[in-house]
């Protein structure tokens, strides 16, 4: 036997689910024996045309709240990957710069990064190690040890 219902754009159609608990529109939004039946309610509703007929239940809000979260992710995804493409653009425009004044060192971290401040005012101090290309800091790097703390060069000391 037919079951009619109301959908939340206040059409009257055929419910096809396998029983009204089953129904996304039950909750809120009665079944009716017939079309006409349906019609007749829906119409004489006092509600805003314009107005949801009914608030959705836990299943749509959960689709909802799944479509949302996917935009979230999206959206963090495509941050992530300008941060990148700022990172490597920043890096680039730092090695153009480097080239131009053409001094690098390795940081206590050996990374090989050119060293941006005036001559003698190094935060790593040690001259002797500073290098006109990259390849060479690159090249020194890659051929010597540590020393015992871990780093390739000497911070200066206060008695200096």
């Amino acid at each position: 036997m037919p079951r009619y219902h109301i959908t939340p754009s206040k059409r009257v159609t055929e419910c096809t689910a396998p029983s009204d608990e089953a129904c996304p529109f039950n909750r809120e939004n009665p079944h009716f024996a017939t079309e006409k039946e349906a019609e007749e309610y829906r119409d004489n509703m006092k509600i805003d045309s314009s107005a949801p007929l009914f608030v959705f239940e836990d299943a749509d809000k959960r689709e909802a709240r799944i479509i949302a979260l996917e935009e979230i992710e999206a959206i963090r995804q495509e941050t992530e990957e300008k941060i990148e493409a700022l990172r490597i653009e920043t890096e680039e425009k730092i090695e153009s710069i480097a080239s131009t004044v053409g001094r690098w060192h390795i940081t206590p971290s050996q990374r090989v990064k050119p060293c941006l401040s005036e001559p003698g005012n190094c935060p790593f101090g040690n001259e002797s190690l500073h290098f006109s290309t990259k390849q060479e800091a690159e090249e020194y790097r890659d051929n010597n040890k540590p020393n015992q703390n871990g780093t390739l060069f000497v911070m200066p000391s206060d008695e200096e």
